[in-house]
């Protein structure tokens, strides 16, 4: 077994995590299926964007971490150690874990690479995704926050089967890899979403929420709005509490919360997510709040 020096300069001999990068998920999926993730992943939420997912993230972590919940976390980069990258309770794990989950993958990609059904090793973040999933296993984390590396259809994560979808504000990024327009990058990004789970997306260019639509139609997820969840936390200053609701864009009207968690007058939602001055993570947050209360409904008795 490789020490963590060793598993770390192994993974810098799979070459520049962008520019080695290799999209798509059958070899993921092989790897993924080798290791009994199937079936044993705690529920995700996954989320794809391009403008602020890495804190869109860290804040549902904190949400559910808040609520009592065990949780993992996975994000790209990092910004001094790799170990930054897997998270069990808010801390990264520890030189000794990361060496042992490397080991498990890179065993298991050897046998596989040995009995033909893959032909290379997988790449650095291909390795260090499933490294992820095998610490949250091991660890027993109740609820897994997984922030995808490049694009979203073809990423490496997309091999989960999430929960709640989440996507933050797409723009131009990557267009080598994505494409040169908005409606591609969005299509890449909404490549995400999942038959049936509901998903939270922030406030779009109009030609990204055209995509990001269309396929949420395709594949029938339920679409939520973060300019249209309301959301309020709890002030240690005044010692109130605060509910979260939403409903679906488009599904009536939305209650206010107010003091002592009962609900307001109503208010009617606007009916298209503004492209500025939306406070996205802000009501993202807020929903993982209320996903981490409500079991295994995300939405509970939302609507």
């Amino acid at each position: 077994m490789r020490n963590y020096p060793e598993s770390v300069e192994y993974l810098y001999t799979l070459g520049n995590e962008l520019k080695s990068a290799k999209l798509g998920l059958d070899l993921v999926g092989l790897l993924w299926q080798a290791m009994g993730f199937h079936g044993t992943q705690p529920p995700v939420v996954h989320v794809a964007g391009t403008n602020g997912k890495g804190s869109t993230c860290a804040m549902i972590e904190a949400a559910l971490r808040a609520a009592g919940i065990r949780t993992g976390l996975y994000t790209s980069p990092h910004l001094i150690s790799p170990t930054e990258r897997i998270q069990i309770n808010g801390r990264p794990i520890t030189p000794e874990q990361f060496a042992h989950t490397f080991d498990i993958v890179h065993r298991t990609a050897l046998r596989l690479i040995a009995d033909g059904s893959i032909a290379h090793h997988p790449s650095y973040f291909e390795t260090v995704t499933l490294m992820a999933f095998e610490a949250f296993v091991d660890q027993n984390v109740d609820r897994a926050v997984i922030e995808v590396g490049l694009g979203g259809r073809l990423d490496a994560t997309n091999v989960v089967k999430p929960e709640l979808c989440v996507i933050t504000p797409v723009d131009f990024d990557h267009e080598d890899w994505l494409g040169k327009s908005i409606e591609s990058i969005a299509f890449e990004k909404a490549g995400i979403l999942k038959p049936g789970v509901p998903a939270v997306i922030a406030a779009q260019r109009p030609a990204a929420l055209a995509v990001i639509e269309a396929r949420a139609r395709e594949v029938n997820a339920p679409l939520y709005f973060s300019s249209e969840i309301t959301t309020a936390v709890p002030c240690p200053l005044a010692g109130e509490a605060f509910g979260c609701s939403a409903r679906r864009h488009g599904e009536g009207s939305l209650a206010r919360p107010s003091r002592n968690g009962q609900p307001g007058p109503a208010h009617h939602p606007r009916r298209r997510a503004q492209p500025r001055g939306s406070k996205s993570s802000g009501a993202i947050h807020g929903a993982a709040l209320r996903w981490s209360a409500s079991g295994d409904d995300f939405w509970g008795d939302a609507g």
